[in-house]
C-alpha cells in the first residue's frame, strides 16, 4: 500500500536527479507538463539498450534475436494492461491519443450514421472533436455538446439533458488540458451505458496524474499518449474493450495483422495483434513500459498528493497578485496541476514571452481547445502545468516575474 505524500522536497530534489534535461537545463523552470513530460534516465536506458543490443524486428523473425524483441514487446503491453486494469488482449499500441481517437471514429463509421448523435464536451482537445466532427460530417450524423458550468465543471446532470434515443456515442476527456476537473466518469458511464451508447475517453492529461481502472469505470475506450507519462514521444496506447474489439474492422492492413492471405481475400490476427499493421514502434512500447514502472515505483497516489501541495500553493499565491483572472475553479484541488490564466490587458503571448526571457517555460495559446476558450471569451491562455518534480522555489520565481509582466508592458 502506498504511504501518502512521500514525496516531500527532499525526496524530489534528489529524485530531479533521475532526469537528464533538468540536470542539463538546471536554471530552466519548466512548467509546460501538459505539452510532455521530461523523461528518467531509465527510460533512456531502455531506448538506447533496445536499439544496441536488441534491435531486430518483433513477430517477424525465427531467430533468438527477434524472438526476444518479441517477448520484450509483449511484456511491455501486458504491463500497460496491468496499469490500466485492462486484459492484455484489449491494449493496442499506437504513436499517440491524437491516432488512437482517430482510430475510434474510423472503427464507428458503419455504427454512426444518418440521424445518430454523437455528444461530445465543449472542454475537448482538438484531438478528441476533430474526429468526432470529420465522422458526423461523412455520416450525416449530428454532433452535439454538453456544455460545463462557468468553472469549467461537466456534470451528470448536463450530459442526461443532452442524452436521446439516437445517442451513439459519448466522447469526453477525462480531464481538461485548460482547467482540470476531471468528470465524474464511473456516474458518466453508467448513464451512457443506461442509454445504450458508447463510452470513449480522451486519457491524454489524466494519465499522468491519477491512477485509472478502465474496467472498473466501465469505459469502452480510452486513448493516451507515452510523452505525457514520462514516456517517449511517438508511442501511445488506445484500449479497446475486448467486446467491441471484435465487432469493428482494422483501419490499417498490411503485414502482421493477418492471419492467411491469398489473391482473393485475407483473415485477420487475433485482437490486438489485428489493428497493428506493419512495423511496430518496439522500442517506443519498451520505453512506456520503464516509464510506467517508475511512476509504479513513485506510487499514482503519492504524485497526485504532491501535485495538489504545488498546485494549492501556486494558485495560492497567484491569487494574491492584482489582474490575474484564473479560468475555471477558484480551488485548487480542481485543477490537477494546471493553472490556465490571463492577465489583464496583457496579451497571453506576450506574457509568455516575458516569462521565458526569465528562464521560466509555459504554454500560452487556446492549447488546442478553441471552442473551450470561445466558452470563455478569451481568444488565449497562459497555461502552468505541474509535475510532481516542480518545486515551490520554481513557483516563487515564477510568481517574482509574473508580478512585473504588467509593469514591462507599460501598466500600473
Amino acid at each position: 500500500m502506498e504511504t501518502k505524500n512521500i514525496l516531500r522536497d527532499e525526496v524530489v530534489l534528489r529524485r530531479r536527479g533521475d532526469f537528464p534535461f533538468l540536470s542539463t537545463h538546471p536554471e530552466l523552470v519548466y512548467f509546460d507538463n501538459a505539452a510532455t513530460t521530461q523523461k528518467p534516465q531509465s527510460v533512456l536506458w531502455s531506448q538506447q539498450n533496445w536499439y544496441q543490443n536488441l534491435n531486430s524486428n518483433p513477430l517477424r523473425g525465427m531467430y533468438d534475436l527477434s524472438a526476444k524483441a518479441t517477448a520484450q514487446y509483449e511484456r511491455a503491453r501486458a504491463l500497460v494492461a496491468s496499469f490500466i486494469g485492462a486484459n492484455t488482449d484489449e491494449i493496442i499500441f499506437t504513436s499517440g491519443a491524437t491516432m488512437g481517437l482517430n482510430f475510434l471514429a474510423l472503427m464507428q463509421t458503419a455504427n454512426c450514421q444518418k440521424g445518430d448523435e454523437i455528444l461530445v464536451s465543449v472542454l475537448e482537445h482538438h484531438a478528441n472533436l476533430l474526429p468526432w466532427q470529420e465522422l458526423a460530417r461523412r455520416n450525416g450524423a449530428r454532433l452535439v455538446y454538453i456544455e460545463p458550468d462557468e468553472n469549467g465543471f461537466l456534470s451528470v446532470d448536463a450530459l442526461t439533458r443532452q442524452m436521446s434515443t439516437r445517442t451513439k456515442i459519448v466522447a469526453l476527456t477525462g480531464m481538461s488540458n485548460v482547467v482540470g476537473n476531471p468528470p465524474a466518469l464511473k456516474h458518466i458511464s453508467q448513464l451512457i451505458h443506461k442509454n445504450n451508447a458508447l463510452f470513449f475517453v480522451d486519457g491524454a492529461q489524466l494519465i499522468a496524474h491519477q491512477a485509472i481502472n478502465v474496467h472498473a469505470l466501465d469505459i469502452d475506450a480510452l486513448s493516451f499518449s507515452g510523452h505525457k507519462l514520462y514516456g517517449p514521444m511517438g508511442i501511445g496506447v488506445l484500449y479497446l474493450r475486448r467486446q467491441l474489439a471484435e465487432q469493428v474492422p482494422p483501419i490499417f492492413v498490411g503485414g502482421e495483422m493477418i492471419s492467411e492471405v491469398t489473391r482473393d481475400h485475407f483473415t485477420l490476427a487475433p485482437i490486438p495483434q489485428r489493428f497493428e499493421a506493419g512495423t511496430v514502434n518496439a522500442a517506443g512500447a519498451v520505453g512506456l513500459a520503464k516509464a510506467i514502472e517508475y511512476v509504479q515505483e513513485l506510487g499514482m497516489n503519492n504524485i497526485a498528493a504532491r501535485e495538489q501541495e504545488l498546485t494549492m500553493y501556486l494558485l495560492q499565491q497567484m491569487q494574491s497578485l492584482p489582474a490575474v483572472q484564473i479560468l475555471g475553479s477558484a480551488n485548487a484541488s480542481d485543477h490537477c496541476g494546471l493553472v490556465s490564466f490571463n492577465l489583464a490587458d496583457v496579451h497571453a503571448h506576450d506574457v509568455a514571452t516575458i516569462l521565458a526571457s526569465e528562464g521560466i517555460a509555459v504554454r500560452a495559446g487556446h492549447h488546442c481547445a478553441a471552442v473551450l476558450h470561445q466558452f470563455f471569451g478569451v481568444p488565449a491562455s497562459v497555461r502552468v502545468s505541474l509535475s510532481w518534480y516542480n518545486t515551490r522555489g520554481e513557483i516563487d520565481k515564477f510568481i517574482r516575474v509574473l508580478a512585473t509582466v504588467r509593469g514591462r508592458m507599460g501598466y500600473e
